[in-house]
C-alpha cells in the first residue's frame, strides 16, 4: 500500500505525556507496517502486547483501516491458540465502547480477557485478523 496509516488516538494526557505517547504509538505503528504490511482496501488487527496477569491477560493491538470508509467495531475477535498452534476457539469481546476508525487511520486498542473464559488446553490469545473490502 503506498498511503502512509495515521495514528489515530483518543486521550486524556497532558500534552507532553502525550506527544512521547503519539511517538511510541507511531514508531511500534511503523515496525508493524513494515513487518505485516497492509493492502489497500483491508481492514487488520495486530496483537502487539500481550500482558499476563494472573486473573486475565490484556491484549494490546491496532485497528488499521487502509479503506476509505471509516470502520465501526464494537466487537474484537479474540483467539485462542494450542500450544501446537491450531486454534482451540474464537470468541468475539465487546469493546467498552464503540471504536470508529478513520479510513486510512490506524487506532491503538486494548481488551482484557478473563482466564476464566479459555477453553481447556489454552497456551495463548491473540486477536489477529485481516479483512479484505476490496471489490
Amino acid at each position: 500500500m503506498n498511503k502512509k496509516l495515521e495514528v489515530f488516538i483518543k486521550t486524556e494526557l497532558n500534552l507532553a505525556e502525550e506527544e512521547k505517547r503519539v511517538k511510541f504509538l507511531e514508531k511500534e505503528l511503523e515496525d508493524l507496517n513494515m513487518k505485516r504490511p497492509i493492502k489497500d482496501g483491508e481492514v487488520s488487527i495486530n496483537t502487539t502486547h500481550i500482558q499476563d496477569e494472573e486473573d486475565y491477560t490484556k491484549l494490546g493491538f491496532f485497528i488499521r483501516n487502509a479503506t476509505s470508509e471509516i470502520i465501526k467495531l464494537e466487537k474484537i475477535p479474540v483467539k485462542f491458540i494450542a500450544k501446537e498452534g491450531y486454534i482451540l476457539d474464537m470468541k468475539g469481546y465487546k469493546l467498552k465502547s464503540p471504536l470508529e476508525i478513520p479510513s486510512y487511520s490506524a487506532m491503538p486498542c486494548s481488551i482484557d480477557v478473563d482466564k476464566e473464559s479459555y477453553p481447556d488446553f489454552t497456551y495463548r490469545v491473540v486477536v489477529d485478523s485481516r479483512i479484505g473490502f476490496n471489490k
